[in-house]
């Protein structure tokens, strides 16, 4: 199944970019870059704990707004004792429900850095088709030491159990543009 496109070909209204971020000093300095390297976005959503909430708030940016963990994940236990890339996936797919995310939206880390500036063609083609960035082939993944080495396998196996017979990771620390209804039918299956 494609995803819905965007309105005017290769171009993306009221982009906003959602970020996960447990470092407030690493997240202002990511967001001055996108600032500038990326200056389609719109909106920039920060997720980030509560103890850090304050100092992700205190960035200046206008359109910048802060959600916490436990607002996006429900009780405060529900992500502090996860592994990093557990608290992601839940973070990422429970924030799929929250009001303030767009039906198409670019997720990032908060260290994913433009090294120079970008249209918005780097997210959608010249068809109005999204550009999704992979980095491996799952079938080839050999590391099991990590809990991301782990969710990589994981994903294989659901992937390979539901026909994908050349499974890709798409983990490659590079921003991807989102589909909130299509995010919402992967997760709706994973779980």
């Amino acid at each position: 199944m494609e995803p819905p496109h965007p309105t005017a070909t290769g171009n993306l209204p009221n982009v906003q970019m959602v970020f996960l971020t447990a470092r407030p000093a690493l997240f202002a300095e990511t967001l001055a870059h996108v600032r500038h390297g990326l200056p389609f976005i719109d909106e920039v959503i920060a997720i980030c704990p509560e103890r850090t909430r304050e100092a992700v708030a205190a960035i200046d940016d206008p359109a910048l707004l802060v959600l916490t963990d436990e607002a996006i994940a429900g009780d405060a236990g529900s992500v502090a004792g996860l592994d990093h890339t557990s608290r992601n996936y839940r973070l990422r797919t429970t924030m799929l429900e929250h009001d303030a995310i767009a039906s198409q939206f670019v997720m990032a880390d908060d260290d994913n850095r433009p090294l120079r500036v970008l249209g918005p063609d780097i997210f959608v083609d010249d068809r109005g088709r999204y550009r999704n960035y992979w980095f491996y082939e799952l079938s080839r993944w050999r590391r099991t030491l990590t809990p991301m080495d782990q969710g990589l396998t994981n994903a294989m196996l659901v992937l390979q159990r539901h026909g994908i017979r050349e499974p890709l990771a798409y983990a490659s620390h590079m921003p991807q543009i989102m589909d909130r209804d299509l995010f919402r039918e992967v997760a709706a299956t994973v779980a």
